[in-house]
C-alpha cells in the first residue's frame, strides 16, 4: 500500500511539469521545482527512517542473534 501511495505522490509531484511550471515561490524565494521534489522525497525517507527506528526487532531475527532477547520478544507479542 505504501509503495502505491509513493508512486501516486511521485506522479502528483511531477504534475507542475505538465503545465510548464519550472519554478515556484517558497517562503518568498523562487525555487526550481526539481529541488522541491527532491526535498519532498528526502522528507519522506527521513520519516520512514524515524518510524523504522521505533519498530522492534522480529523474534525470528533476534533468535539468530540473541536467544534471550528472542524469548522476551515472543513473550511481549
Amino acid at each position: 500500500m505504501f509503495f502505491s501511495a509513493g508512486v501516486l505522490i511521485a506522479y502528483l509531484a511531477g504534475l507542475p511539469y505538465g503545465y510548464q511550471v519550472d519554478k515556484v515561490q517558497v517562503w518568498g524565494y523562487e525555487v526550481e521545482w526539481w529541488r522541491v521534489m527532491v526535498v519532498m522525497a528526502g522528507g519522506l525517507a527521513l520519516a520512514q527512517a524515524l518510524c523504522l527506528s521505533a519498530c522492534p526487532e522480529s523474534p525470528k531475527w533476534l533468535e539468530s542473534r540473541d536467544k534471550d532477547r528472542a524469548d522476551e520478544a515472543c513473550i511481549a507479542l
